[in-house]
């Protein structure tokens, strides 16, 4: 055979094969599917998705009217961010329930590895999911600043709950006694403050108030709004930057003082030696004789020993001043602002302790989820502690005045950006530095912003994000969504929503339903 005919085969196989691999791709399954592909059916391959959807979800994606296409960076593999090709966010009412699990769920978006991202919606009333379904039994947060723990109780890392009995039962407890010697093993856990081990008030040890006291977050049972499975706090202690994480370690909370006329000494660095754990002031000295007229002139001397010396044990870095007070932190061990930032919001180590919300998911999805672990993927919830701007955490020159607080990615509440930088920050069973038991979480303030005309919160109730947003004088804010579907912001120890969520397989299978309240999809 000639060159010539060669070439002319060569030309033919390819011409055949581009003609036809298209619809031997699309299978069986394409053909027994209801999907409106808008014409010729080859404009489905011109920017093909590289991976495969429900058919039912697929018809949403295929209908240019339901969807908006996210077009940004996106992390939803632990440690890879990425340019999205697969995310898209359902904006059709009559497109978004699901049943799953007899539980109600609404999908946000689809995800890069092909799950379908859904938030927990209620109970199912008739095989419905519709908005007049009262309210529901589920676990009630009560707001508690501290609490005495100096007596010997029962402590676990989890519970279980009897919503016929009202009574929550720790598991595998333990005694211990809180103490300044004990208490870092304490944080995290949950008592009754008795010896039994079980209660009708559960007590989440979330954080150090004195050698007797610990802050805790409070839980009952009660009935709350349907779209819930209860209400918790974010965390109870508000009073430390790390008390914005899902997960947190090392606290350092904030004070207070309202400085003496007589005057003290500040500096903009500090010395350390070692041998005698001594700080001393450095770098640029001021000196501040009368605070109510002094204590705008901080700028970048914000570090202080509270005396005329300027050498201390412990040294203190101020973030904001008012004529009246001074907040700052305290450090020690040689330690200045940025370690202790660091330790707090990005450390290897950072997440250690659950927060008191992740705790209510975790015991909820174990009494009602556990089952279907292997019909989820294992995606990325985010919770973006990366700093954007340190305010009048900068010891070169923060305001203490004006600009104070340390803002976090969703500061500005209109990012739209699905990136999470920090491996810390990527809530995943897969990873080993943001670990979940389960996989499940809460939605994030970046996808509620890239929804255009779909509120999440049409249930009449108020609901936490995973989002942080700042720390300033009044402590650790995280975002929660309104009753209208925009977003707010609070303390962390206020007592709002949970809504689960989680992320479907892509071989997930619906065995029946439209999408709608009154006829959603049915997973088998």
């Amino acid at each position: 055979m000639n060159n010539k005919k060669k070439r002319f085969y060569y030309r033919l196989i390819i011409f055949l094969l581009v003609l036809f691999i298209p619809f031997i791709s699309i299978g069986y399954s394409a053909l027994s599917t209801t999907l409106n592909i808008r014409g010729d059916i080859l404009s489905k391959y011109i920017n093909p998705r590289t991976v495969t959807f429900p058919d039912e979800i697929e018809e949403i994606l295929d209908n240019e009217t339901c969807v908006s296409k996210y077009e940004g960076q996106v992390t939803d593999q632990v440690g890879v961010t990425k340019e999205a090709e697969n995310v898209y966010f359902n904006e059709c009412a009559d497109k978004r329930n699901i049943i799953f699990n007899n539980m109600c769920w609404r999908m946000i978006r689809t995800t890069e590895t092909g799950g379908i991202k859904m938030m927990y919606n209620g109970d199912v009333v008739n095989g419905k999911c519709e908005s007049t379904r009262g309210d529901r039994i589920g676990i009630v947060g009560s707001e508690v600043a501290s609490q005495t723990l100096n007596a010997s109780y029962l402590y676990g890392d989890s519970f279980t709950y009897d919503t016929t009995n009202n009574t929550f039962t720790l598991t595998n407890p333990e005694v211990a006694t809180w103490s300044n010697s004990t208490y870092e093993d304490l944080i995290g856990k949950y008592t009754c403050k008795n010896t039994t081990g079980i209660c009708t008030n559960l007590y989440n040890v979330n954080g150090y108030s004195s050698n007797t006291k610990a802050y805790v977050s409070s839980y009952s049972i009660g009935n709350t709004n349907y779209a819930q499975i209860g209400t918790s706090a974010f965390n109870a202690n508000y009073r430390s930057p790390a008390m914005v994480g899902y997960m947190f370690n090392k606290e350092y909370n904030y004070k207070y003082i309202l400085p003496m006329t007589t005057e003290y000494k500040y500096g903009s660095g500090f010395t350390y030696d070692e041998s005698t754990n001594t700080y001393t002031l450095s770098g640029t000295i001021k000196y501040i004789n009368d605070w109510s007229t002094g204590y705008n002139t901080i700028n970048d001397t914000h570090y202080t020993c509270w005396n005329t010396s300027g050498t201390c044990n412990e040294i203190s870095y101020i973030y904001y001043t008012t004529s009246s007070y001074a907040y700052y932190i305290g450090i020690i061990e040689g330690k200045g602002v940025n370690d202790i930032l660091e330790e707090m919001l990005s450390d290897d180590s950072v997440n250690k302790y659950s927060s008191s919300i992740k705790g209510i998911i975790d015991a909820w999805y174990s009494q009602n989820l556990s089952s279907k672990t292997n019909m989820l993927e294992d995606t990325v919830y985010c919770n973006a502690r990366n700093i954007v701007n340190y305010g009048g955490w900068n010891s070169h020159g923060g305001s203490t005045i004006s600009g104070y607080n340390l803002f976090l990615k969703n500061g500005s509440a209109s990012t739209t950006d699905l990136s999470c930088l920090n491996v810390t920050d990527q809530f995943s069973v897969s990873n080993n530095k943001a670990k979940l038991v389960y996989p499940v979480g809460l939605l994030q303030e970046e996808e509620v912003n890239n929804i255009n005309n779909m509120p999440y919160s049409e249930t009449g109730v108020y609901y936490w994000d995973l989002s942080p947003r700042y720390f300033g004088n009044e402590g650790a804010v995280v975002h929660y969504l309104l009753l209208s579907g925009g977003y707010s912001v609070d303390n962390v120890n206020h007592i709002y929503g949970t809504r689960p969520v989680i992320s479907l397989k892509n071989s997930t299978i619906f065995s029946s339903g439209t999408g709608s309240e009154t006829d959603p999809w049915i997973v088998e």
